[in-house]
């Protein structure tokens, strides 16, 4: 029988990369399989820990918000039943779960749209754990953390506090994309154009979520439109309206926007049908 301080066979720990690969091609439902199998053979309490880190974040893609809050509260009480241990790796083990587990927190209230609540957490954690986050194996938790905060910063309009984090988020490993298009935003809103623009083609051109992309496109489009490149702008525009759905059109008033691109080209009657078209989304 194995016992409480055994780490996990290669078996499955091949199981658990096989669950990774499943996860990251987007066979959800597969990979929460293996992650169920997992999570209920092995026996090592932290070892188990991880398994469930791992299938709270894939249930959460997957849409199971209920199930995924049910598996963080059964985290939660296996790492304090873990207090205690004795070793260094368990101990460090331990603290890596209890630091991830308030960043799931965080997530799940995000989920929920409490972004402000969210980014209090995850402010909490980094103060609470500082430390605990400047250890090398912890590097990616610290990744993720920072770059959820800046780009809840960013979608809360604190661009000068999201800028600096965003710009040392560049050199992250994950979500390079994402991570250029919210610098690129910031550096927008801050006037600071030709950074936005620099940073904006790079998004794109790295490639992001699609709800992302179009937005990147309006954005670098406001960008050309300040930098008087009104070709530039109509184009970037016009590609956005073609993805954007009708919410985030009239989030960004992009009518008006190709309204006066147009105007500045001498295209008159392009001006007054996307002038009529703002309007009407009022």
């Amino acid at each position: 029988m194995r016992g409480a301080n055994d780490v996990m066979t290669e078996t499955q720990e091949q199981r658990l990369l096989r669950a990774g690969d499943l996860r990251e091609a987007g066979r959800l439902r597969e990979a929460l399989q293996e992650y169920r199998g997992l999570a209920e053979t092995i026996t090592d309490t932290l070892d188990r820990g991880g398994v469930l880190l791992n299938e709270i974040a894939c249930l959460r893609e997957a849409g199971k918000i209920g199930l995924a809050k049910e598996r963080l509260r059964e985290l939660k009480e296996l790492v304090s039943e873990t207090r205690g241990a004795a070793a260094d790796t368990e101990d460090g083990r331990r603290v890596f779960l209890a630091v991830a587990i308030k960043f799931e927190e965080a997530e799940s209230l995000l989920v929920e749209g409490k972004e402000k609540e969210g980014l209090s957490k995850l402010d909490e954690l980094l103060i609470q754990h500082s430390k605990d986050l400047r250890v090398a194996d912890n590097r990616p938790l610290y990744e993720s953390v920072q770059t959820r905060r800046g780009f809840l910063l960013a979608n809360l309009r604190r661009c000068a506090e999201a800028k600096p984090i965003l710009e040392e988020a560049c050199s992250f490993e994950n979500h390079r994309g994402s991570i250029h298009y919210y610098l690129g935003h910031c550096y927008c809103a801050l006037g600071e154009m030709q950074p936005a623009k620099d940073k904006l083609i790079e998004a794109l051109n790295l490639g992001m979520p699609e709800d992302l992309e179009y937005r990147a496109h309006c954005t670098l489009g406001m960008v050309y439109y300040k930098l008087e490149a009104y070709a530039r702008a109509k184009e970037e525009f016009e590609i956005c309206a073609q993805n954007a759905d009708e919410a985030y059109i009239r989030e960004a008033d992009l009518w008006k926007w190709l309204a006066g691109a147009c105007r500045w080209l001498g295209l008159t009657s392009d001006a007054e049908r996307y002038a009529k078209l703002a309007k009407a989304a009022k």
